[in-house]
């Protein structure tokens, strides 16, 4: 895996004709409690490459993971990305972006399922870039399947950084910590030794992370309505991490703000 800045990596959005982005992770990633495929932060964060490409006429694609059928589905892979949804209309090259994601996804999970974007083509493409945002279902404590310690979570992390490095050696790679989910009722997060092991893995491997915990941090109220997030989550009594669709757009805001105004400093 090369070493590389979030500014390096516009650059190379920017300079090809063709670029395949892969979103990767949990039922926040798959849309869980967005009204539709088009609020979740996935669409939102393409429909913003969309502008900021529509100068130089690049056409923008979406693709969004479909699970099975079936019960079982969070432990399986990817049915299938559906047809494209065309985001914008263009003439010079294609910029796509696709959907990865499965409720419950660990980062175990996310390994056993690893063909679903590593290797993965979309119009006979790999991804060019990864952008992985995991760890609330990891350190769920409450459910033992899916739990691991900071620790164990770093090791984890370790294995799918290893993984996306031998399977797609020239690839990008953008990670994000965790949003939230937490009660609101204090200002510490159970979520913290988990961004901060994401943290120290990017920072030893020389990989850019979009700090999504920190966001949702300091947009908490303490005591406030929807475990402290407000309209940041979705409403629903005893759900505290699915976003609303302001949630949904405030993750994809973030995302476009360090891609294209912090690297620009």
């Amino acid at each position: 895996m090369r070493n590389q800045t979030i500014k390096e990596i516009v650059g190379r959005v920017s300079a090809s004709e063709h670029y395949t982005i892969f979103i990767v992770g949990d039922s926040i990633t798959e849309g869980a409690r967005a009204t539709s495929d088009e609020a979740t932060y996935t669409a939102v964060f393409a429909r913003g490459l969309a502008e900021r490409f529509k100068k130089e006429d690049r056409r923008v694609l979406r693709y969004d993971g479909k699970r099975h059928p079936t019960p079982n589905a969070e432990l399986l892979p990817l049915l299938s990305y559906g047809e494209p949804v065309c985001v914008q209309e263009g003439t010079r090259g294609v910029l796509t972006v696709v959907r990865s994601g499965i409720g419950g996804n660990t980062i175990q999970r996310m390994l056993n399922r690893k063909n679903d974007f590593i290797g993965k083509e979309i119009n006979g493409r790999a991804a060019d870039l990864y952008i992985i945002m995991v760890g609330i279902n990891d350190a769920l404590s409450c459910d033992a399947s899916k739990f691991v310690t900071p620790e164990g979570f770093r090791q984890n992390l370790d294995k799918l950084l290893d993984e996306l490095e031998g399977g797609n050696p020239q690839a990008d790679v953008i990670l994000m910590t965790p949003t939230y989910n937490d009660t609101g009722k204090r200002p510490a997060s159970h979520l913290e030794p988990y961004a901060t092991e994401m943290q120290a893995a990017a920072k030893e491997r020389f990989i850019p992370v979009i700090d999504q915990h920190r966001l949702w941090m300091e947009h908490l109220v303490v005591d406030g309505e929807n475990y402290g997030q407000g309209d940041w989550l979705s409403g629903v009594t005893g759900d505290s991490c699915h976003p609303s669709d302001k949630g949904h757009e405030a993750i994809a805001k973030e995302m476009l703000r360090c891609l294209f105004e912090e690297s620009a400093l």
